[in-house]
C-alpha cells in the first residue's frame, strides 16, 4: 500500500497536544503523520510497533526513556502505531502509560481502531482525537496533492466530484493524482476521457477494497465482507451471523471505511458500498437484517433490504413473520 501525503495539520495535531489518538481505517495516512511528527521533533523520541512490541518491553524501554528526558530536561515523543492489534497485556500497558505521561512529553498512537482502554485514557486525560473524517483530504489539500497542471484542466466542480467519488480516501486520491499529473501533456479529447473514466467507474477503489479484503483471514470471513456489503447498515450480529465472530472491531482491525450510522449502527462509507457490493442479500440475511432494523427504529433499512430483487419472490411471507406495525 502506497502511504498517502502527509497533511501538515495531522502533523501539528501531533506536535501541539500532549496526547493524540490518530483513529482510521487503512489508508488515511495515520502512519505518515507518525512518521512525520516523530522526525519533526527536536529531543528524545521514541516509535513503537504494537505488532513487534510487548507489554514488558514497553514498560521497559517507555521507563529508560522517561528517565532520560527527565535528566536531559527536554520534552519527549513517544508514537506508538497500529494498536489495534495490540495484546490484551499491550493494550493495558499502552493504557497506564497514556495515563500517566506528563507535560512537556507528548504520546501519539495510531490504530485502525482504538482498544477501550486506550480511548477512554486518551478522552480521561482531555487528549486530542483526529478521527477518519479528520484524516481525508480538504479540498485545499486535494489540490496540493493535485498540483497545479492538473487543478487548471479540471473543470468547475470535477475536483470535487472527484473526492467525492473516490470516498475522500487519502491513498486512492494519492494515486489518482499520480495518474492525472503524469496525464496533463495529453490532448483536451484523451484527458476529458481519462477524467470521465474515473468519474464513472472508480477502479482505483476497488482495488484498494479488493487489497484489504484479500488480506481477511479466512475465505469465510472475505466473503461475509462482501455479504454485509449488501446491507445498508450492520452491526455486531449481523456480522457474527456470517462468521465475523469479533465482529465490527474485526472488519476495522482489516482497515474497511466504516462510518458510524444511528442507533448503533455500522455502515460502509459513502462511495464504498457499491463498489464493493456483489449481489443483494440472500433472504436469510435480509430477514435477519430487516429484524434487526426494526428493532432499533429503522423501517428504511428494512424496507430497503426486503424489496431487493433476491428477497422480491417471498416478500409476503417474510412481511408476515415481520411487526409490520413498525414499518410505518
Amino acid at each position: 500500500m502506497v502511504a498517502p501525503a502527509t497533511r501538515a495539520r495531522v502533523v501539528q495535531a501531533i506536535t501541539t497536544a500532549a496526547l493524540t489518538g490518530l483513529l482510521g481505517h487503512a489508508g488515511t495516512g495515520k502512519s505518515m503523520a507518525l512518521r512525520a511528527a516523530h522526525a519533526e521533533h527536536d529531543g528524545p523520541k521514541l516509535h513503537l510497533d504494537a505488532r513487534i512490541v510487548d507489554a514488558s518491553r514497553l514498560r521497559d524501554l517507555s521507563h529508560d526513556f522517561t528517565g532520560s528526558g527527565s535528566s536531559s530536561g527536554g520534552g519527549m515523543l513517544l508514537t506508538i502505531d497500529n494498536v489495534e492489534v495490540a495484546t490484551p497485556a499491550l493494550t493495558v500497558a499502552i493504557a497506564d502509560l497514556v495515563g500517566t505521561w506528563s507535560s512537556p512529553s507528548r504520546v501519539a498512537v495510531a490504530g485502525r481502531r482504538l482498544p477501550p482502554p486506550i480511548l477512554s485514557a486518551i478522552e480521561d486525560r482531555r487528549g486530542r482525537l483526529v478521527r477518519a473524517s479528520e484524516l481525508e483530504f480538504t479540498d485545499d489539500e486535494l489540490e496540493e496533492v493535485l498540483g497545479g497542471l492538473v487543478t487548471a484542466r479540471l473543470r468547475a466542480g470535477e475536483l470535487h466530484l472527484l473526492a467525492e467519488r473516490f470516498a475522500r480516501w487519502p491513498v486512492v486520491l494519492d494515486g489518482v493524482a499520480r495518474e492525472l499529473r503524469s496525464a496533463t501533456i495529453t490532448d483536451d479529447d484523451t484527458w476529458n476521457q481519462l477524467v470521465r473514466r474515473y468519474l464513472v467507474a472508480p477502479s482505483a477503489v476497488r482495488s484498494q477494497l479488493e487489497m484489504l479484503v484479500a488480506a481477511a483471514p479466512t475465505r469465510r470471513f472475505q466473503d461475509a465482507v462482501v455479504r454485509l456489503s449488501g446491507l445498508p447498515a450492520f452491526d455486531d450480529a449481523l456480522c457474527q451471523q456470517l462468521g465475523v465472530s469479533d465482529g465490527v472491531d474485526e472488519l476495522r482491525n482489516l482497515g474497511l471505511p466504516l462510518r458510524e450510522v444511528d442507533h448503533g449502527l455500522i455502515a460502509l462509507r459513502i462511495g464504498i458500498r457499491d463498489v464493493l457490493q456483489a449481489t443483494s442479500p440472500e433472504p436469510t440475511l435480509a430477514r435477519s437484517a430487516a429484524t434487526r432494523y426494526l428493532e432499533v427504529g429503522r423501517p428504511d433499512a428494512a424496507l430497503e433490504v426486503l424489496a431487493s430483487p433476491a428477497t422480491a419472490t417471498n416478500l409476503a411471507a417474510m412481511l408476515a413473520e415481520l411487526p409490520l406495525g413498525e414499518l410505518g
